[in-house]
């Protein structure tokens, strides 16, 4: 069975746990492995891309939600331009006194993207940024260490439910499975960020 949503990974685990009268203490099953992944997972941050668009006139765009922060962001139109990053105050002073236009730099307010010059147009950006793992609801029903790592979501909220129901049998398995899990997402992400450089350190 793929677990890709918040329905199906309770529909497994229920089927792990083998117990009809648990269905509501699921959730909080799920919740505890988030917060224990948010502990045991060196880098809980991942990539994605997402698109959104300008208004003309007004120079804030929503930041994407789990926003941690930016790899990237660019102006997609006949020409691919990268925005730079500026203090708001530095934008201020440099664009403030200009005329609307394509943007050029951006600053981060709050949960908001500031864009300067405004925008003159409906324009497409794209941003690259690190995502924090967004807990799984039924209003948010997937999030990108689910597609990634479904079976370490699984391990760690059985062996939640298993050590709440104080079962001697399968609770240290599945914290086995899921530590197991963990580590081998912490050793992938070493080998990504330092490469040949962590191989060096060992040797």
């Amino acid at each position: 069975m793929a677990i890709t949503t918040y329905a199906e990974l309770q529909t497994a685990i229920a089927g792990r746990l083998k117990r009809g009268d648990l269905t509501a203490k699921i959730p909080e099953y799920i919740e505890l492995v988030e917060a224990r992944l948010k502990r045991d997972v060196e880098n809980t941050k991942g990539l994605i891309r997402s698109t959104t668009t300008t208004t003309a006139g007004d120079s804030y765009i929503a930041l994407p939600d789990g926003f941690y922060s930016m790899e990237n962001i660019q102006i997609n139109a006949s020409t691919t331009n990268a925005l730079d990053f500026m203090t708001s105050k530095k934008m201020d002073i440099m664009y403030g006194g200009l005329s609307s236009a394509k943007p050029k730099a951006y600053a981060i307010m709050g949960d908001q993207l500031q864009l300067a010059p405004i925008p003159d147009t409906a324009y497409t950006v794209e941003i690259a940024y690190y995502s924090t793992i967004t807990p799984l609801s039924d209003s948010n029903t997937t999030n990108w260490f689910l597609t990634a790592n479904p079976d370490v979501y699984l391990y760690g909220a059985c062996f939640e439910g298993f050590s709440d129901l104080h079962d001697d049998k399968n609770e240290p398995k599945y914290f086995a499975k899921y530590a197991a899990g963990v580590k081998d997402i912490n050793r992938a992400d070493r080998l990504r960020r330092y490469g040949d450089q962590l191989q060096v350190q060992r040797g």
